[in-house]
């Protein structure tokens, strides 16, 4: 019997699944492969992992002066394993080498899968992404996030509301070694509810704020050198009437903004007693559920927000009564919002579309009567290398344009676009990204 051709299977598969999805499934290969093709011309460098279980968040960890860069991803599971915490630093130094395929199968990373990927390679042609501490987890990891003045103390958020604080490096263990090493544990009174908001203060050292599915905010004060880090928050007060989705502490003012389902942001302001019990300032957003919020870490004005309406904005809060800007791309729920920590008029976003789009508001409007979108000239890059929705992303801290991006279907991503894309005309390319150098001296072979 001859073997089957490409028209007997599209055929085979258009009455098992349908001509309009066999058609998408064709599309979507089609506009993968063709970002594949151009992706060396975009990005400096791009490395891909597959993960044993998909990520719902990931976090680059503060820098330290003897430390390469490190994140944290958080996992879910189908209850089969433990859920985990995994803390993994780059080992890697740039690979210019671009002749013929740039793509290249990359040494296997020991505990996390597959590696690929261009314009990166392992320091003595070892993986480039090492895991240095799994820590186990009771349920599914909802937001992770480093302490910005103790970064090896990780907060982990799961699906109790629990938000559970762990030292990567409190105890030695083998790096695949599943282990614990919790050093407390904080919970809201009334009982733990289901959430996404967690975030540390830039300001106050050890100070963290969580939200849940309840509404409620609660803030602690982590004292790290006790034993026991578990204590009383703070304050704690009812915020809003659905779902409290995101967080964002002020970096120049002791202030929280937060946001809802109930489609309102509440600014909340700190006292040396804790939380005010009344907002400062409301604005109701358009009707639509409010996933999340960041306050710009260089201008104590700004702020932006993004929601299931797919757009994302940008508003003054010395005057709440319109966005100053309305950015429009995303074809799906825009799930997290973040500015760029080293430039102020630069932003970011995911979505369930599978994208990561980064916004320049320094790009000039044009007028909706020209006949383009009026962000056409804001929207600065648009990463595609996702096949599922992107559930979380996070910028570097240290370098330049630095990403690092989880999508649905068990992916990480670390990535960098080409530099010609943020440097100006006459400023000097890097060597490389100084994620792909050692940051420690390596001994000689």
């Amino acid at each position: 019997m001859a073997d089957p051709t490409e028209l007997d299977i599209m055929a085979a598969a258009e009455a098992a699944l349908g001509s309009e999805e066999v058609s998408q499934i064709a599309q979507d290969l089609q506009d993968r492969l063709i970002w594949r093709k151009n992706a060396p011309l975009l990005y400096d460098m791009f490395m891909e992992c597959t993960l044993d279980w998909p990520a719902l968040s990931v976090s680059w960890l503060a820098d330290e002066p003897d430390e390469r860069c490190r994140l944290a991803i958080g996992t879910q599971t189908d209850g089969s394993e433990p859920c985990q915490v995994i803390v993994a630093e780059l080992t890697c130094t740039g690979d210019d080498d671009l002749q013929g395929d740039p793509w290249r199968d990359l040494s296997l990373a020991p505990g996390l899968g597959p590696i690929k990927g261009f314009g990166c390679k392992g320091l003595q042609d070892s993986a480039p992404l090492h895991v240095l501490a799994r820590l186990s987890n009771p349920t599914e990891v909802n937001r992770v996030a480093s302490c910005p003045s103790r970064p090896q103390l990780i907060a982990a958020k799961d699906s109790t509301g629990a938000v559970l604080l762990f030292d990567y490096k409190a105890a030695e263990a083998e790096p695949n070694q599943t282990t614990s090493r919790v050093q407390g544990r904080l919970e809201a009174p009334g009982g733990p509810v289901d959430g996404f908001a967690l975030s540390w203060s830039p300001l106050q050292k050890h100070v963290i704020a969580s939200g849940g599915n309840d509404g409620r905010l609660s803030l602690w004060d982590v004292q790290v050198s006790s034993e026991n880090m578990a204590s009383a928050p703070l304050g704690t007060l009812q915020a809003h009437k659905g779902a409290l989705n995101d967080l964002s502490f002020s970096g120049q003012e002791p202030r929280i903004a937060t946001v809802s389902d109930d489609c309102w942001l509440s600014l909340w302001d700190l006292r040396e007693s804790g939380l005010s019990q009344v907002p400062s300032q409301t604005l109701e957003i358009g009707g639509v559920d409010v996933l999340s919020v960041d306050w710009n870490s260089r201008d104590q004005w700004l702020l932006a927000t993004s929601g299931k309406d797919q757009l994302v904005r940008v508003w003054d809060c010395r005057s709440f009564k319109a966005p100053v800007r309305t950015l429009k791309g995303h074809n799906g729920d825009v799930v997290v919002v973040r500015w760029c920590p080293t430039a102020t008029e630069v932003l970011a976003s995911c979505s369930e579309d599978g994208r990561v789009m980064i916004w320049d508001l320094n790009g000039e409007e044009q007028p909706p009567d020209e006949g383009c979108e009026p962000d056409a000239k804001e929207l600065m890059f648009s990463h595609g290398g996702h096949r599922k929705g992107v559930s979380d992303f996070c910028w570097g801290l240290v370098d330049d344009f630095l990403m690092s991006s989880v999508s649905e279907d068990n992916i990480l991503q670390i990535w960098q676009p080409a530099s010609a894309l943020y440097k100006e005309e006459d400023e000097e390319p890097d060597a490389g990204p100084e994620c792909k150098r050692a940051r420690v001296e390596e001994p000689e072979s």
